[in-house]
């Protein structure tokens, strides 16, 4: 039994072909979703490679600040002119404001040569929504009413949502006594008033 040996032009043609082959990273479904704040988005992409050869591919993943990566960017093995899938997973922060907000993957397979091949990118995109939530509760009020005199009672006011929003505070009262309304804008945490 004999074992095949390499000739240099089939070595010359091999390394060729491997210094012009490729990784290309694509998403199964919508590089773009949806989410609200405190959300798991998760994506499933396909790396493809069309080199001859097994390689081991290393991925990169840039988040948003405060944004951060349910399993963490590693390396992979991708069969020779094969494909490898991919899950994605991020966790939308609670604190996040309205916007799109980008999430940059790469995929690095070897480089055998200066041109060797090339990093293959994907932008994926989270659309976070608009989430209102206010809430008030009072935190301390005066012990006796008496006629004529000023009453003071404090309320504290939390937007627990994403967005700041506008409030306006008016009391009123059976006795015909008035309040003086009072407009406050409340950015996402407490505020007291």
């Amino acid at each position: 039994m004999s074992t095949p040996i390499l000739g240099r032009r089939t070595a010359i043609a091999v390394i060729g072909e491997l210094a012009t082959a490729q990784a290309r990273v694509s998403p199964k479904e919508s590089a773009i979703a949806a989410a609200e704040p405190g959300e798991r988005v998760t994506w499933a992409l396909e790396v493809a490679w069309d080199g001859p050869q097994t390689v081991e591919v290393t991925e990169r993943l840039a988040l948003p600040p405060g944004w951060h990566s349910v399993v963490p960017a590693g390396s992979f093995t991708v069969q020779e002119r094969g494909s490898a899938m991919r899950l994605i997973s991020v966790q939308v922060p609670r604190s996040a404001p309205p916007a799109a907000y980008p999430i940059h993957y790469e995929v690095l397979p070897p480089s055998v040569h200066e041109d060797g091949p090339r990093p293959s990118k994907v932008v994926l995109v989270v659309s976070v929504s608009a989430q209102p939530d206010l809430s008030v509760s009072l935190m301390s009020r005066g012990g006796f009413i008496m006629a004529g005199e000023p009453h003071v009672a404090r309320f504290q006011v939390i937007n627990s949502g994403n967005v700041q929003l506008i409030t306006q505070l008016a009391g009123e009262s059976g006795a015909n006594a008035t309040a003086t309304p009072r407009h406050t804008g409340s950015r996402p945490g407490p505020c007291r008033g």
